[in-house]
Parts: structure tokens; sequence; C-alpha cells
């Protein structure tokens, strides 16, 4: 009966283990068939995900970058008895009122400049060059009339070809359109992701503290305390690459827009603090900066004709530039981020080919930790042979020891 029970056993196990396998099979033949059909449900759902979680992203991204300024604000208001219990509140009010004043002044002398520009422009020439090209486009409307009537074509050819001409500005006039419209849609977008990142922001900066204790607690009950102090390595890391190359990128960028913009504006340049913006915002990306203020340069002093203030300005251009490169990028984002010229130019590359713009400004960051682990496992395994051949080279030496004190008690 045993023997029996053995093999009946084995044929009930060999038997699960079959229909097992076939109703694998049935499956992974099912989502073959279907494939196309769970991807696209699969990224709709990320993209729904996506757009539910763009304002929670731009406020939590808000309130990190602006920390430590708020986290100063708050600090020095907590110095004063009667504002310490609001401290927190009126260091965000600070933040943002200081935000508000720094765009409204860039506004402004971006507005001042394009008026100034304005006031001084040559209208008359203006007008008699656009009454020039209105009187070319009428004669060549003319022109093509007569030749036109001057052609032996049918009415019936005539007609086929004025529709087809008709349905194609129709077509064009459709499609234009539609992309206003799309645009107006995708702004109304931005804005709402912008309105309610601006609350989440302000939520995340006032309570921030009391969410990161929470999020810890939670923590602490899930997982084990070998994966949380993993989970705390991870976020340390993470931490210190991203802040000080995101802080430092802030102070370099208000160090590029000031200095280009009075650079410019005492060189004569016109439009000078708009260069200075495009330079400063241009620069977030690396090696990018350079060429979008040089371009600018040369681009207003050709249409103004102004070569001696371009050359001049290129010269000025040039001397802030490297004032960036070896005093301000070299002490707010060197510490953080030291990561050589050459890979920095491969991470920007996979950064364009993964995510466009977005993908380079977050790419030698990234980089630049994913080379930090790199670095930290190559150094941890290079103590860890050290150990191992210094464990090894004692016992040899104890070995030796022993066959030295054997030989002489023999002896």
């Amino acid at each position: 009966m045993k023997w029996k029970d053995k093999v009946n056993k084995r044929y009930i196990r060999m038997a699960v283990f079959f229909a097992v396998l076939i109703l694998i099979y049935k499956v992974i033949d099912q989502l073959a068939d279907h494939a196309p059909e769970i991807f696209a449900s699969i990224m709709a759902g990320l993209n729904w995900l996506l757009k539910v979680a763009k304002p929670i992203i731009f406020g939590f991204v808000m309130a990190y970058i602006l920390k430590p300024l708020n986290d100063f604000f708050t600090d020095r208001y907590a110095r004063v008895k009667f504002l310490k219990k609001r401290s927190r509140l009126l260091g965000v009010f600070t933040v943002l009122l200081l935000i508000i004043l720094v765009i409204t002044a860039i506004a402004s002398a971006i507005v001042y400049s394009v008026t100034h520009q304005l006031q001084f422009a040559n209208l008359d020439e203006t007008f008699k060059a656009l009454t020039a090209l209105t009187n070319s486009l009428t004669n060549f409307y003319e022109s093509l009339l007569a030749k036109l009537n001057s052609l032996d074509i049918g009415s019936e050819q005539l007609t086929n070809s004025v529709g087809k001409i008709s349905g194609a500005v129709i077509g064009f006039v459709q499609n234009l359109a539609n992309g206003v419209l799309g645009s107006f849609s995708d702004i109304a977008g931005y804005v709402t992701t912008v309105m309610f990142g601006l609350i989440i922001g302000i939520y995340f900066m006032v309570d921030g503290q009391h969410m990161t204790g929470y999020f810890s607690e939670v923590a602490d009950a899930v997982f084990t305390e070998r994966a949380n102090t993993r989970i705390r390595h991870f976020l340390n890391d993470v931490d210190e690459v991203f802040s000080g190359y995101i802080r430092g990128q802030l102070m370099d960028l208000a160090f590029m827009i000031l200095a280009t913009s009075t650079a410019m504006m005492l060189t004569g340049i016109s439009l000078a603090p708009i260069i200075g913006l495009l330079t400063g915002l241009a620069n977030l990306v690396p090696y990018l900066g350079p060429f979008v203020g040089y371009a600018s340069i040369i681009l207003i002093s050709i249409v103004e004709g102004k070569y001696q203030v371009m050359i001049v300005s290129i010269i000025a251009l040039l001397i802030i530039q490297t004032l960036d490169g070896n005093v301000i990028e070299a002490k707010f984002i060197g510490k953080s981020i030291k990561v050589h010229p050459l890979l920095v130019v491969i991470f920007l590359i996979f950064g364009n080919a993964i995510g466009g713009l977005w993908g380079m400004l977050l790419a030698v960051p990234v980089g630049a930790y994913f080379q930090k682990v790199f670095t930290n496992y190559v150094e941890k395994r290079k103590n860890a042979k050290k150990l191992a051949r210094a464990k090894r080279n004692s016992v040899v030496d104890e070995t030796d020891d022993e066959a030295e004190y054997v030989d002489g008690s023999q002896a």
C-alpha cells in the first residue's frame, strides 16, 4: 500500500505540474494576442497617473528647491520671541514675496527694454518697408493673373485646380484653428497645474517636517530595519547630489542673469535684459549658455549694424563665462558634482535622447548619482580585497612564526 501511495502521489504531482504549465502557456498566449491593447491600456493609465501627479511633483520640487531659503528666514523669525510660533509660516510668506519681487523686477526690465527700443525705432522706415512689401505682393498677384489669362487653360481644368487649391487652403486653416485651440487647452492645463502645484508646494514648505516624520514612522512600521537603513542611505545620497546641484544651479542662474544683463547694458547693446535672461536660462544646460548668449549678441548686432558693440559684448560675455566656470560653478556645484567633462557630454546625449530638454536638465545630477554609487561600490570592493589580503598575510606570518618556534624547540 505504501508503494502504491508513493506512485499515486508522484502521478498527482506530475499532473499538477503539467496542468500549471498548460495554464501558464494559455495565459502567455492570451497576453501575446492582446499585447497591443494591454500595452495601450497600461500607457493610458500611466499618462493619467502622471497627469494627476504633475501638481504634486511640481509642489514637491518647488518646496525642495526653496527649502534652504525657507529655513534661513524661519530661523531668523524663530529668534524673535513673539514670532517664534509663526516662524515657519512667516518664512514661507517671505520666500514667496521675494520670488514675486524678483519676477516683477525681471519682467519690468524686459518690458522697459522692449518699449525703449520701440520708442527710438524708426517707425517711418518701418512703415515704408511694409508699404513696399505690400506693393510687391500686389504686383506679383497681378502678373500671375496676367500669365494665367495668357495661357490656354480650359474652364473645367481651371475649376479643378482652383478647387484643389481651395481645399488645401481650407485644410490649412482648419489645422491652424485646431492647433490654436489645442494651444489654448495646453495653456489652461499648465495654468491649472501651476496653481495646484503652488498650493501643494506651500503646504510642503509649511508642514514639511511633520510630513517627513510621519513617512519615517510609516517606513519603520512597514519595512525591516535593514531595508530602512538602505532607503535612508539612498535618500541621503540623492539629496546630497541633487540639492547641491540644483541650488548651485540657481546661484549660477542668478549670477549669469545679473552679470550678463549689467554687462550688456554697459556695452550699449539693445535688449540687454533679454540677452541676460536667455543666457542665464540656457546656462542651466551645460555648454548651451555660451552658445545662446553669443548667438543673441551677434544676431542683434548684425540687425542694428553695431559691429564694434558686438565685439565688446562678446569679450564681456567671455569674461563672465570664465568667471562663472572657474569661480561660481567650482564653489557651488563642484563640491557636489565631480564629473569629468566627457561624462557630462555623454550624460547630455542620453538625457536628450530619453527626455528632450527635461532629460538634459536632469542628466548631469542623475549621472552624477550613478557615478557616486559606482565609485562607492569600487571603493567597497577595494577595501574588502585589502582586508582579505591583510588577513591572508597575517595567517602566513602566524604560520611562519609557529614553524620557527617548532624548529627552535626541536633544536
